[in-house]
């Protein structure tokens, strides 16, 4: 049996929760951003950062094989998607 003291506890907790959850701060970094939450300031530390270990000389070959291999990436994705859609599906 549950006493109208207990009910009304309960309701008042409910409500403190919900009073929280209204108050808890957006998260820190926004993933579904493209630059992911970085500013100015970060993303020039990381080239300096980048040219200081790669030195000027081999930073533009390490991009181009960069781009290169999104490029075979996405290429050998659209592929699978076209084989996918021409086979016939197997018997067992």
């Amino acid at each position: 049996v549950v006493s109208f003291d207990t009910l009304a506890v309960l309701n008042r907790i409910e409500r403190s929760k919900k009073h929280l959850v209204d108050r808890i701060p957006p998260p820190f970094v926004d993933w579904s951003s493209p630059m992911l939450g970085l500013g100015g300031y970060e993303i020039l530390i990381f080239l300096v950062v980048a040219m200081l270990l790669f030195g000027s000389a081999r930073l533009p070959s390490l991009m181009r094989n960069l781009g290169r291999s999104a490029t075979e990436f996405k290429k050998g994705m659209r592929d699978e998607e076209s084989d996918a859609s021409t086979d016939p599906p197997a018997k067992l």
